[in-house]
Protein backbone atom coordinates (compact mmCIF):
# COMPACT_ATOMS: atom_id res chain seq x y z
CA UNK A 1 0.00 0.00 0.00
CA UNK A 2 1.46 3.46 -0.86
CA UNK A 3 0.42 6.73 -0.83
CA UNK A 4 -0.28 7.63 -4.42
CA UNK A 5 1.32 11.81 -4.15
CA UNK A 6 4.81 10.51 -2.97
CA UNK A 7 4.68 6.32 -3.56
CA UNK A 8 5.63 6.30 -0.10
CA UNK A 9 4.86 2.71 1.19
CA UNK A 10 2.34 2.66 4.37
CA UNK A 11 1.55 -0.78 4.97
CA UNK A 12 -0.03 -3.64 3.50
CA UNK A 13 -3.38 -5.70 2.60
CA UNK A 14 -4.13 -9.18 2.52
CA UNK A 15 -7.20 -10.90 1.61
CA UNK A 16 -8.12 -14.73 2.94
CA UNK A 17 -10.72 -16.93 3.44
CA UNK A 18 -12.77 -16.01 0.76
CA UNK A 19 -16.05 -17.76 0.44
CA UNK A 20 -17.25 -17.39 -2.72
CA UNK A 21 -20.67 -19.55 -1.43
CA UNK A 22 -21.61 -16.79 1.01
CA UNK A 23 -19.76 -13.88 -0.29
CA UNK A 24 -17.59 -13.60 2.61
CA UNK A 25 -13.95 -13.06 3.06
CA UNK A 26 -11.18 -11.19 5.53
CA UNK A 27 -9.42 -8.39 4.83
CA UNK A 28 -6.13 -7.75 7.12
CA UNK A 29 -4.83 -4.29 6.55
CA UNK A 30 -1.78 -3.15 8.47
CA UNK A 31 -1.37 0.47 8.36
CA UNK A 32 2.32 1.75 9.61
CA UNK A 33 2.01 5.32 9.46
CA UNK A 34 0.01 6.80 12.01
CA UNK A 35 -0.98 9.71 9.50
CA UNK A 36 -2.33 7.58 7.20
CA UNK A 37 -4.48 5.55 9.63
CA UNK A 38 -8.38 4.37 9.10
CA UNK A 39 -11.05 7.39 10.11
CA UNK A 40 -14.04 5.16 11.21
CA UNK A 41 -13.71 1.79 12.91
CA UNK A 42 -16.91 -0.95 14.23
CA UNK A 43 -15.26 -2.03 17.04
CA UNK A 44 -11.40 -1.59 18.64
CA UNK A 45 -10.13 -4.77 20.38
CA UNK A 46 -7.05 -2.98 22.35
CA UNK A 47 -3.65 -4.90 22.60
CA UNK A 48 -3.89 -8.14 20.84
CA UNK A 49 -1.28 -7.97 18.03
CA UNK A 50 2.83 -7.91 20.18
CA UNK A 51 5.09 -7.31 17.07
CA UNK A 52 8.89 -5.99 17.47
CA UNK A 53 8.46 -5.58 21.22
CA UNK A 54 4.90 -3.20 21.23
CA UNK A 55 1.50 -4.16 21.29
CA UNK A 56 -0.61 -2.98 19.06
CA UNK A 57 -4.58 -2.73 18.39
CA UNK A 58 -7.10 -4.41 16.37
CA UNK A 59 -9.38 -2.29 14.63
CA UNK A 60 -12.48 -4.09 13.32
CA UNK A 61 -14.53 -2.72 9.97
CA UNK A 62 -17.47 -3.66 8.18
CA UNK A 63 -18.40 -3.08 4.37
CA UNK A 64 -21.77 -4.28 3.37
CA UNK A 65 -22.39 -4.95 -0.08
CA UNK A 66 -25.26 -1.79 -0.85
CA UNK A 67 -23.06 0.38 0.68
CA UNK A 68 -20.74 -0.35 -1.98
CA UNK A 69 -23.40 0.60 -4.85
CA UNK A 70 -24.24 4.00 -5.88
Amino acid sequence: MAVPESARLIGRVALSGAEPETGGAELDISIGEKDCGARAEDCRARDTLRRNGRWHDTVLMSLLESELKD
